[in-house]
């Protein structure tokens, strides 16, 4: 396996896990959060949420850096066609969770690449089993704010996974916001690693 490495690699995204899961493929990359903003626009179903967040934090990154390749990735969790994004506070948290509470919850994860002006895209989802909560153990979860930062307030790369009871996905990397397994398939089709 050989990438391409004449191009400068960017992620747009400020998340450690993402950095993380990135790293794996040992390859130089910058860090360049886009900051968008990632309302959901009126009728906008989960998938098309997720697939336009992921092209406008690439090309709101690839104005600043034609050259480069931009990597990005957007999140939700969905729960009986209700969208679960990141909690607006603690109190949001509680409430997602609790509706979450021995329920299944499919996470929807979308990874998109810029490379010379073209946007590829593909989105990836995992259906997740949450175990009984108790108001408890959400409570003393919730006190961490770093849950602020994550879809449907769930961080398995953290305290999160004890709630879980399994996940189901095509590619083990999507419950953490960055398929990898995709995002390889990505970078072959942009010609930018030779499998």
């Amino acid at each position: 396996m050989k990438f391409n490495l004449t191009h400068q690699y960017i992620l747009a995204s400020s998340s450690i896990m993402r950095q993380r899961i990135l790293k794996q493929l040992d390859i130089p990359f910058s860090i360049v959060p886009s900051n968008i903003d990632e309302s959901r626009l009126d009728g906008e179903t989960p998938d098309q949420l997720v697939a336009r967040l992921g092209r406008q934090k690439c090309e709101a990154i690839g104005e600043s850096y034609p050259d480069a390749v931009v990597v990005s990735g957007d999140q939700v969790m969905t729960l009986d066609d209700q969208i679960l994004g990141k909690p607006s506070d603690k109190e949001d948290a509680f409430q997602q969770l609790s509706q979450c509470s021995g329920k299944l919850v499919t996470s929807l994860s979308n990874v998109s690449v810029l490379f010379q002006e073209t946007v590829l895209q593909k989105t990836t989802s995992c259906r997740v089993k949450f175990r009984t909560l108790s108001e408890n153990s959400i409570k003393s979860y919730i006190k961490d704010d770093g849950i602020l930062n994550c879809a449907g307030s769930l961080c398995v790369e953290g305290l999160g996974i004890l709630f879980l009871e399994s996940i189901e996905s095509t590619d083990p990397y999507a419950i953490y916001g960055l398929p990898l397994i995709a995002l390889t398939e990505l970078f072959q089709h942009h010609g930018l690693v030779d499998l």
